[in-house]
Parts: C-alpha cells; structure tokens; sequence
C-alpha cells in the first residue's frame, strides 16, 4: 500500500480556523520587525527574482494567506511562510497576517520542513541537513523521520548520505548545477577523486542522471574515467545559448545541433517547475 506523502499536510496541523487568543493558538497581524527567523528554518536559499515577484503582489493583493510563528517573549519567531515574510518586508509593508501556535522545537523544525518539502522549495542538501538536525538534535530514527513526512526509509537514507559527499560537490548541488539523481549516481563512486571527476564532467557536460550512471557502471567495470567517451565537444555559440536559455528558464538546457536539424533538451524536476517553466514559454 503506498504511504500518503506528508500525511495529512501542515494544514492539518495548524488546525483553521482558531482566532481565540485564550487559545493556544490565534490569528493576529504582527508588525515585521517583531518577527525573527528561526536557526531551525530548514531554507536557507531564496531566489532574489521569486522575492520582488511576490513583493509586487504583495503590493497589489495584500498578503493571502498568513504565516505561522511562535510566540518568544515580546517577539514572535517564524515557523512556516519565510517567503512571504521576506517579500512583505521588501514591499515595504508594516505588519503582516499571521497564525501564532504554540510549539517546541522539535514541532517548529517538523511545520517548517513538512512546509516547504510539500512546497518543493527546498534544496536536496537543504532538506538532507533538516534531516539530520531531526536524528541528532531531537534523536528520530531514519524510520520516524520516514512517518513524520511521509517519506520511504531509503529515501530518507539517501538525503542523508549525500551530507557525505565532498563539500565541493554539495555546493554544486545547492546551486541546483546537479540534481538529487546526479549526487546519487555520484555516491555510487568510493574514491573522493572520482567523485569530483564526475561531479565537473556533469556541470562542464551536462550529462543527464542516466550518463551519470553509466559512467559509474563504466568506472566499476574497470575502464578508467579519463578514457571514457564523453559526449562530443560543442561551439562556443551553442554553450552560449544553453546558458542564455538556462538563466532565463531557471533550469538546465542541452541543445544538439546537427546539420540542418537539431534539438533542444530542457530540464525540470517536478509538476510544479513544469508549469513554471511552460507559464515562461507561454508568456
């Protein structure tokens, strides 16, 4: 039977529809400067363009839906909805909506993480880290942390053996130049040379996850890296336009070209960074 992701979802968990401040939780608008984030946040890169598109909102609309914090003192700590609290603040607003709910730690790290992974705002290296602050910080099993977000075990195992990977290479995975498939492709590799080959022959090439494979199947057979066909070398006027094509879709970009006749691969990593990128197209 497959497990429903996430559960019920952060809704649930906020329980609606509370605005009694006798409660343990209620709804009230804030003054930004009172807000904090929280060292527990497991986002830690935001897209500075994503930001100034939601702040223009913002400044039309209003904020939509209010963000969750905690209570700390005279100030209140950010649990969930850093993105519209960092636009809010750039849209020059002086308080915002939010939901104030009483909780620990350990429940502040569960909202923000089950947030932005049902969001797939997190980075792999980003959501890896979250992980581990759950196993050491707060002693959940690979398996707990599996039920809290609604997880498979090795899925969760796999997150976390990417942390072992040479700093080098997490870099490159936090600036989305590798996927979560290439680090574990990558992984497959023990000699931390090798992996570092691979890791600038991924970038440099742009090798899909399924030539990252190969490579390493090639490598374990024993054919040494330096002397493993690549694909062949492109123009300087065909990598210019990946990467003009690459910036302006936020994603990666093959092209192929060929004569009279060529194609143009491009990269997305979920339904949602699908839709985002056809609304370019369209647009």
């Amino acid at each position: 039977m497959q497990k429903k992701a996430l559960g019920k979802g952060l809704e649930a968990l906020i329980k609606e529809n509370i605005v009694d401040r006798k409660e343990k939780n209620w709804v009230t608008n804030i003054p930004l400067e009172n807000i904090k984030i929280s060292s527990l946040q497991p986002r830690k890169n935001f897209s500075n363009e994503e930001l100034q598109c939601l702040a223009e909102s913002i400044k039309n609309k209003g904020v939509i839906q209010p963000i969750l914090v905690r209570q700390k003192q005279d100030k209140f700590e950010l649990i969930a909805g850093e993105r519209r609290y960092r636009s809010a603040k750039l849209a020059q607003l002086k308080t915002i909506p939010a939901i104030v709910k009483q909780v620990s730690d350990e429940e502040l790290l569960q909202l923000s993480l089950i947030e932005n992974v049902q969001r797939e705002n997190l980075t792999p290296v980003e959501e890896a880290l979250a992980y581990k602050t759950l196993q050491d910080s707060f002693g959940f099993s690979q398996q707990d942390i599996s039920n809290k977000v609604g997880k498979d075990r090795s899925t969760i195992s796999n997150y976390l053996r990417i942390l072992t990977l040479p700093e080098v290479i997490l870099d490159k995975i936090t600036s989305n130049a590798l996927s979560f498939g290439h680090a574990k492709a990558i992984l497959a590799l023990k000699n931390e040379n090798d992996m570092i080959k691979l890791c600038n022959l991924i970038v440099s090439k742009s090798f899909s996850v399924r030539e990252a494979e190969n490579f390493v199947s090639r490598k374990e057979r024993g054919i040494a890296i330096t002397k493993t066909k690549i694909k062949e070398q492109k123009s300087p006027e065909i990598r210019d336009f990946e990467e003009k094509l690459s910036k302006i879709l936020g994603t990666k970009i093959q092209i192929k070209a060929g004569g009279k006749k060529g194609k143009i691969t491009i990269e997305f990593y979920s339904d949602k960074d699908l839709e985002r990128i056809l609304n370019l197209l369209i647009n």
